[in-house]
């Protein structure tokens, strides 16, 4: 596969995993249940991720092929590629994110939409006619 195909899907998963989070005290009032690293179902925490003095990071060398993402402030980070939150548009129950994204081969925007389930698990969406979604949960710190 490419290195533009690794860039994009590593956006695009970023895109999609970062629809939580808005600037300043935005990141830390509404988008506070965001916060933190998100995996997807059938992997463990501990084989992505390491607590370091700054909070959860990707463990190195990062595994660019995992769904995984770490959400702090107005960033979200995936093993491949870093994105900011530039603004969040709520409709029903889904939060739909305007993202600009960068990763060692390209940049560019994207947009993710995310809502969070009542058993505390995260839910991206690849479209807004999506109905399933896919499941991220949060790893302790």
């Amino acid at each position: 596969m490419p290195i533009a195909s690794y860039a994009s899907a590593a956006i695009a998963g970023l895109v999609a995993a970062t629809a939580l989070v808005s600037h300043g005290s935005a990141a830390e009032g509404r988008f506070a249940a965001y916060q933190g690293a998100w995996l997807a179902d059938g992997t463990a925490c501990e084989e992505v991720f390491s607590t370091s003095r700054n909070g959860m990071v990707f463990k190195s060398p990062p595994d660019l092929f995992v769904s995984a993402f770490i959400i702090n402030g107005d960033r979200i980070k995936t093993p491949f590629a870093t994105c900011r939150i530039g603004s969040v548009k709520r409709v029903g129950d889904r939060d739909t994110l305007s993202l600009g994204c960068a990763s060692p081969v390209s940049t560019g925007q994207a947009s993710a939409t995310l809502s969070k389930e009542p058993d505390g698990r995260l839910k991206r969406y690849y479209s807004a006619s999506d109905t399933s979604g896919t499941n991220y949960r949060l790893c302790p710190k």
